[in-house]
């Protein structure tokens, strides 16, 4: 849903986007000049940078995709289609929004920042539940693997299991 605002506020038919104007057209002259200041180096950059941050994502989603076809399993398909939607919507949004409204090399990579943190989002709360539940996210990660694998973990959902406490769960 944040990229669907981010992408749309880089949109000339959105009424509410951030697009900035930078043609400087001087009465005198017949032609106008681009007033950006954005240099290929810092787009090639921006491109590596994107896609050493949402590989892994993408690669997760086609190692679940490629799992729901060995195990026959719906789920895999759906989450790793959902991951593959996500991963890719948040490189398209970060370049679409910074050729809307950057007009300098460090709004380019300050934007691709804000964007790949909200991407990461799910991993931020992942870890907060882990902080909060160690035994709790420890054993739904068992069940995980254990359903992918095509087996059963044999515990109760209703049941904790309680660990020794992890130094992220001291902090």
């Amino acid at each position: 849903l944040l990229f669907i605002t981010f992408l749309l506020a880089s949109s000339s038919t959105y009424g509410g986007n951030d697009l900035v104007y930078t043609m400087i057209c001087p009465a005198n002259l017949l032609e106008c000049a681009d007033d950006r200041q954005i240099r290929i180096s810092t787009w090639v950059l921006f491109t590596i940078f994107m896609i050493l941050n949402l590989a892994p994502d993408l690669l997760n989603g086609l190692r679940l995709m490629y799992i729901s076809g060995h195990k026959s399993s719906i789920q895999c398909f759906i989450i790793g289609s959902v991951l593959i939607f996500v991963t890719l919507l948040a490189g398209v949004t970060s370049f679409f929004y910074n050729r809307a409204i950057a007009e300098s090399d460090t709004q380019v990579y300050a934007n691709a920042v804000i964007l790949l943190f909200i991407n990461d989002i799910d991993e931020l709360m992942f870890g907060l539940l882990d902080n909060i539940s160690p035994a709790w996210t420890s054993r739904i990660n068992a069940e995980v693997l254990d359903s992918a694998k095509g087996r059963s973990t044999g515990l109760d959902a209703n049941e904790v299991h309680e660990e020794e406490p992890t130094v992220q769960s001291l902090l």
